[in-house]
This record gives C-alpha cells, sequence and structure tokens, in this order.
C-alpha cells in the first residue's frame, strides 16, 4: 500500500516537497529495498551521525520528489530539527506507537509534527486488538492533537465512537464503552475474503470472540 501511494505520489503533476517514511527500525531495509527495487530514489536518514542528521534536517538538503525513511526512535530525536517538512508523510506499523500500551510520550510529538502536512497516511499490516483506547489514541493522533493535553472525557469517546461507526465496524468489550451498553445491530457487506475466513473459522469451530477479532476485521 505504501509502495503504491508512494509512486502514484510521485505521478502527480501537482506533486512537489519530499516524502518521508517512518518506520519501525527493524524494517528499514526491507522498506529501502522495495522501493529501490521499483527504481526509486531513497535515502536512509537513520544511517546518519545524529550531528549529520542535524545539518542535514535543519539546513533544508531535502530534494523535491524524493524519499526519506526514518526510525520512530530517530524521528523523536529529531523532530525538532524539522524546519522544512514533507508534503507526504507515512507512517508504518503505526499501531506500534499508538497502542494505548507504547510510549504515551512520543505521540503527542508526532501528532504535533502532522500539522501543516497536507498528505498523511498510517499504514498497519497487524490487525490491531480491539480495544476502544486504541483507536482512541489512533484517532486523536490524526484528528485532535489537543486531546493529549485534556482529560479524556465521555464526549470525546463518543466522538470517537461516531467516528468509527461512519467509517468501520469494530467489536468492543462491555467495560471499554463510555455508557450503559446497548445493542446496535449496524449491517455491513462482507469482503470476498472476510467470508472466506468466516466460513472456515465456523468450520474450524472458532469460538465467536476468535472469529469476531480475526474473520471479520478490517
Amino acid at each position: 500500500v505504501g509502495t503504491l501511494t508512494i509512486k502514484k505520489y510521485k505521478k502527480s503533476a501537482t506533486q512537489t516537497g519530499y516524502i518521508l517514511l517512518v518506520v519501525p527500525s527493524g524494517l528499514i531495509n526491507s522498506w529501502y529495498e522495495e522501493l529501490e527495487s521499483e527504481g526509486l530514489f531513497v535515502k536512509k536518514i537513520i544511517q546518519q551521525t545524529p550531528e549529520e542528521r542535524k545539518d542535514f534536517i535543519k539546513n533544508e538538503k531535502f530534494i523535491n520528489g524524493n524519499i526519506y525513511i526514518t526510525s520512530y526512535e530517530t524521528l523523536n530525536i529529531d523532530i525538532d530539527y524539522y524546519t522544512e517538512k514533507p508534503r507526504l508523510l507515512i507512517f508504518d506499523e503505526l499501531h506500534a506507537v499508538t497502542s494505548f500500551t507504547s510510549n504515551q510520550e512520543i505521540i503527542p510529538k508526532l501528532s504535533d509534527f502532522n500539522s501543516g502536512i497536507p498528505y498523511i497516511m498510517g499504514i498497519t499490516g497487524t490487525p490491531v486488538q480491539n480495544s476502544f483506547m486504541d483507536h482512541f489514541n489512533t484517532y486523536r493522533f490524526f484528528y485532535h492533537k489537543e486531546w493529549f493535553n485534556k482529560e479524556i472525557t465521555d464526549d470525546m469517546k463518543n466522538e470517537v465512537l461516531k467516528h468509527l461507526a461512519y467509517n468501520e465496524a469494530y467489536f468492543f468489550g462491555e467495560t471499554e464503552l463510555p455508557y450503559e451498553k446497548k445493542e446496535i445491530l449496524v449491517p455491513c457487506v462482507l469482503s470476498k475474503e472476510m467470508q472466506y475466513n468466516l466460513e472456515k473459522m465456523k468450520r474450524l469451530r472458532f469460538s465467536q470472540k476468535e472469529i469476531e477479532q480475526y474473520a471479520l476485521s478490517p
């Protein structure tokens, strides 16, 4: 998905600015090799020393249309040096930082970094666990950075629930809802893959909880 997005963006007649890809450190080489195999110019920011990175970033040595890869850890260190932000920002394995059990200090900094960037995408190939607070963190990461400095309220939770109801179907435990549970039937059309997984898991006698968590995951 990320590679296709980058290729489509680079073909755009209006594309300006550089592309920043933020990934877990263990995936940098995989991304680098994949993008290079597509004939795209890629530079690993993480390979430079801290002083070299500072000089490179502060002096705006980014080239329009080029792709630069860094890790979440390195971006967290260098984030204040980015006087020139990317035009396309891609977060890979986003759940690694927006999970409610992850490092909570980095999330507000990354959310603030998003400001003023026209195109932002978060990718996760790993099914996110059905924790409401994980989805809450992801929502405020993209839409409400000011929420990080406030106490979580029922109004905030209700806004996230409405967003999820309009866009996706998720399953939550009773204790995670901000109000008394009510049964609401939301019809949705299953993809062929989801239908296949559903029937297969039924035949193999998976529990209803497992079926909801895996076969019906978006």
